[in-house]
């Protein structure tokens, strides 16, 4: 029956280049989140990759036998986990403290969360197997919907609160059925076709994005000039997102993207100490992060070690680390192996959410939940090098694709926004979070579909002699 499909001339030369047409449109509308249809475009997904299964069937099998299957096992587990979550499972009238919670999802909503994520995978690989789309115009155009619906949002937030509004009003408070809000703290956003209110590190976010590409420009030799342009505008967008928000500090945040686009021109990552750098510097995080698990279950020769001078004490007892030594200490309590809706306090302080991707997602799902995660972290990480050093891309391509992931893995290290919309009672109606329902995630999953390849080729392609024009 499959074979019949592919010969049939209406599905080769119709169905096959329209539903790949329209997986970029998709990403592009996903990227600008038109009309806050979530779970529309997962469903959209869903079909898509049931019109383009037949097609890459057989090459999907073979790649699934050959490692494509480690990618689909952490997600899995992290979706399942996230699916059956008791998080998800309850009414915010059981619990002790219903003001931050993520509940009451629905059975259809969740499910949307499962198959899209999947689809959005498959849709990626499907497209990185195609020569009827442009590699290079679908990531463009990815960036392209994140800096419109930046620069409507922008220009929203400069017509309602005016330049510079954050030091303008740094003492000022609104209110919304008799609770001050802090004006300083707010920004507008474009969700769906409405204007909402929203914590002002959600247009930092966009901006970090939308910057990044434009490091691409040390490639000035493989960019064409429209293409740099593009880059250009993006770029100058970021930054005067930053500017007017007042946030010049986020611009760490970049840095990362800027360190992957001076390596890949000067092609540090050929030298020969290369790697092993890598693996002391891999070595030394993962040595500070045991320090800092160990301290939260409060081993007594780690606390005074760390209490005794002040950089480790400051480093690893301050508002952030504490939030998170509490949510590990949590998590491994045999009650809340699959997440802890409850909002337990530390010293008065909301413990979640923590800022911190992975630790909100511990807190969400639990022990089970999250090591499908950092899972799916890690096995991203070793696809990301595949690509990169495998891949016939052009090095700006890669560089696009890459610097995206990295950028907002980096941001959501410190800045996870959880509590998206400033105004609490407006935000349980339209919240996109988990990180698994939002537009965020679809795009990373998508770019990590994209990026994979099953089999070392016989000869690496030479960076140099990848051009932009693909």
């Amino acid at each position: 029956m499959i074979n019949k499909l592919l010969n049939n001339e209406t599905y080769k030369n119709k169905i096959v280049p329209i539903s790949l047409f329209l997986v970029v449109e998709l990403m592009f509308l996903l990227a600008f989140n038109l009309g806050d249809l979530g779970n529309a475009y997962r469903l959209i997904a869903f079909i898509l990759a049931v019109l383009l299964l037949p097609t890459f069937l057989k090459s999907l099998n073979e790649d699934m036998a050959k490692g494509f299957i480690f990618v689909f096992l952490p997600l899995v587990i992290y979706l399942l986990s996230m699916a059956f979550s008791p998080v998800f499972g309850q009414h915010a009238d059981n619990l002790y403290s219903p003001s931050i919670s993520l509940l009451n999802r629905g059975f259809f909503t969740l499910l949307m969360s499962f198959v899209g994520g999947i689809a959005f995978l498959v849709l990626g690989y499907f497209v990185s197997r195609t020569n009827v789309i442009s590699k290079t115009n679908f990531i463009f155009l990815i960036y392209g919907g994140i800096a419109l619906l930046l620069f409507v949002s922008l220009m929203a937030t400069l017509v309602n609160y005016g330049f510079f509004h954050r030091m303008l009003y740094g003492d000022k408070v609104n209110y919304f059925e008799g609770t001050a809000y802090p004006i300083s703290a707010q920004a507008n956003l474009l969700m769906g076709f409405n204007i909402v209110t929203v914590d002002y590190h959600v247009l930092i976010t966009l901006g970090l994005l939308v910057i990044t590409p434009a490091f691409a420009l040390v490639f000035f030799k493989e960019v064409k000039k429209m293409y740099m342009w593009i880059l250009v505008s993006f770029a100058f967008l970021g930054i005067l997102t930053l500017v007017l928000l007042t946030d010049y500090r986020s611009l760490i945040f970049v840095i990362p993207a800027l360190l992957l686009a001076l390596m890949l021109k000067f092609k540090l990552h050929q030298m020969k100490y290369f790697k092993l750098t890598m693996f002391i510097v891999l070595g030394l995080g993962l040595f500070l992060i045991l320090l800092g698990v160990l301290a939260s279950f409060e081993v007594g020769f780690v606390e005074s070690l760390l209490n005794s001078n002040p950089l480790t004490r400051r480093l690893y007892y301050n508002g952030y680390t504490l939030k998170y030594m509490a949510i590990i200490k949590e998590a491994l309590d045999p009650n809340f192996l699959f997440g802890n809706p409850y909002n337990y306090s530390l010293d008065n302080r909301l413990i979640f959410p923590s800022g911190n991707l992975i630790l909100d997602t511990l807190k969400e799902t639990g022990i089970v939940g999250v090591i499908g995660f950092v899972g799916l972290i890690v096995v991203g990480v070793k696809v990301a090098i595949t690509y990169l050093n495998l891949s016939t891309d052009s090095v700006v391509t890669k560089y696009m694709v890459i610097a995206f992931l990295l950028t907002l893995l980096t941001r959501y290290m410190l800045r996870y926004p959880f509590n998206q919309l400033t105004f609490t009672d407006s935000y349980w109606d339209i919240n996109y979070f988990p990180f698994v329902e939002s537009k965020e995630f679809a795009i990373s999953l998508f770019l990590l579909g994209y990026m994979y390849i099953a089999k070392p080729l016989t000869i690496k392609p030479n960076l140099e002699e990848a051009t932009f024009n693909e």
